[in-house]
């Protein structure tokens, strides 16, 4: 969901007045997720206060939801729709350039383009200017994370987490930094504590499962892999694990059904294919575990995993 754009309470005059009442309507508007509503709100704001930053800021918020634009790390890495959303970011510092939204939201545009250099840049001086902002925080985390600095990232998450301590999202993200610590225990902790928060947020779910499963504990990750299908019953991810779990507690069956599931969903999912391969490897059926494995390597031609198994594979035959 967008975040609202907060305005200037300072205002005095009968103008800067209307623009605070027309910020507030757009505020509401994004925290009702009525986008197409607040795209009018803002570019009304705009033309009545054409030197503010804030309804730029607001604007551009409403039309990454109007839009439907992806929120993970380079979920949009070609969409040109980013670049005219960013080029309003730039414009809304070039007018007030120690606007902290603005830097948040061209942080958060830039994760989403995949330029984390950049996106790193314009979070750390979000942070500087909105401290006590929790996705400030938590976006530049991710920015950390992306360039493979695991300890700046789990600072920031924590701190996001301290922030918003109700916050199941952003206990996920702290468990999250932490299994690439390879900190599983902490990680269980905090998914725990976001499950609890949230019993029906499908990634944290998954997230509890999946790190059950590190320390060998199939049994305990199986209810919670399966809640999280249940809840995103399209993910292919999330059958690909929960094929995981059944094969850990010998079930090929099972996990067989649900390795083609997750392929099925999504025949680009390498590690759905590498997993097939495995089981099927493991019930002697060479040929059929090869093509899977070659599935995987069409998919990323380079990718440890199942050139191993490849090769594992061969010496067994």
């Amino acid at each position: 969901m967008a975040r609202p754009v907060k305005g200037n309470p300072a205002a005095a005059s009968p103008q800067e007045l209307e623009l605070q009442r027309a910020m507030a309507r757009g505020q509401a508007a994004l925290m009702r997720e009525d986008y197409d509503a607040a795209v009018k709100i803002f570019r009304q704001a705009r033309k009545s206060a054409p030197r503010g930053a804030a309804p730029l800021v607001g604007l551009v918020q409403a039309r990454v939801g109007q839009l439907g634009l992806p929120s993970e790390y380079a979920g949009a890495a070609f969409d040109p729709k980013s670049k005219e959303l960013l080029a309003l970011l730039d414009e809304a510092l070039r007018l007030e350039p120690e606007f902290g939204q603005a830097h948040l939201e061209r942080g958060r545009l830039l994760l989403v383009a995949g330029e984390s250099e950049e996106a790193r840049q314009s979070l750390v001086r979000a942070v500087a200017l909105l401290p006590a902002d929790a996705e400030a925080h938590s976006a530049l985390a991710v920015a950390y994370l992306a360039q493979g600095n695991v300890d700046q990232a789990l600072a920031g998450f924590k701190r996001a987490s301290d922030l918003e301590p109700q916050s199941a999202e952003r206990l996920t993200n702290l468990g999250t930094a932490f299994m690439m610590q390879g900190d599983v225990e902490q990680a269980i902790s905090a998914y725990r504590r976001a499950v609890g928060l949230a019993p029906n947020d499908a990634r944290s779910r998954g997230d509890l499962g999946t790190a059950l499963l590190a320390i060998n504990d199939p049994r305990s990750a199986l209810p919670h892999l399966r809640r999280a299908q249940e809840l995103a019953p399209s993910r292919a991810t999330f059958m690909s694990n929960l094929g995981y779990a059944y094969q850990r507690l010998a079930d090929e069956p099972a996990a067989e059904q649900w390795y083609r599931r997750a392929v099925q969903a999504d025949p680009r999912l390498a590690s759905a294919w590498i997993n097939l391969g495995t089981l099927q490897a493991a019930q002697k059926k060479f040929d059929a575990a090869e093509q899977s494995f070659q599935q995987a390597l069409a998919i990323d031609p380079e990718d440890p995993r199942a050139i191993a198994n490849l090769a594992e594979l061969r010496e067994l035959r």
